[in-house]
């Protein structure tokens, strides 16, 4: 599905199930990013966006100009396609790293040991599922503190 940035008028693609989300997604995204920037170390300089999807936290993250570089992880291939043309949009896109894989994998894989790395996580909330009538609920956590699914 394709929305039409309002203030530049280009065009920003998105899985049909994070529509409804882009309403709040400007002004949300930037508030977080600066809460971010505000509240980490200044001796951390690199950024991690865990579960990237469409882009909006990195994007965000990436424009914020506290960052000396800005990675985004994401696990799904179409979306992770999304998520780049819509970096080229807010015109970001050469100040992300973008990386497809599972983001357990690539972090311990490619940041462990080091110290200068804030990660960021925002994790999908429910998606296509939470429409369907799914919810996930913390007291539904197992023993872990893995989330369960179930139907209402």
């Amino acid at each position: 599905m394709v929305w039409r940035h309002p203030r530049t008028d280009r065009q920003v693609r998105l899985p049909p199930a994070t529509v409804a989300y882009i309403v709040a997604i400007l002004t949300l995204k930037s508030k977080i990013a600066a809460h971010l920037a505000e509240s980490a170390p200044k001796e951390k300089t690199v950024v991690i966006d865990a579960f990237a999807g469409v882009g909006g936290n990195a994007i965000a993250l990436a424009r914020s100009g506290r960052w000396e570089q800005v990675f985004a992880i994401e696990k799904d291939p179409k979306t992770m396609k999304c998520a780049k043309h819509n970096a080229k949009v807010y015109d970001v896109e050469k100040k992300i790293v973008w990386i497809t894989g599972d983001c357990f994998d690539v972090i311990n894989r490619r940041f462990s040991g080091k110290s200068n790395v804030v990660i960021f996580a925002s994790p999908p909330w429910g998606g296509e599922l939470h429409l369907n009538g799914y919810v996930m609920n913390c007291a539904d956590e197992d023993r872990d503190g893995v989330q369960q699914r179930r139907r209402v």
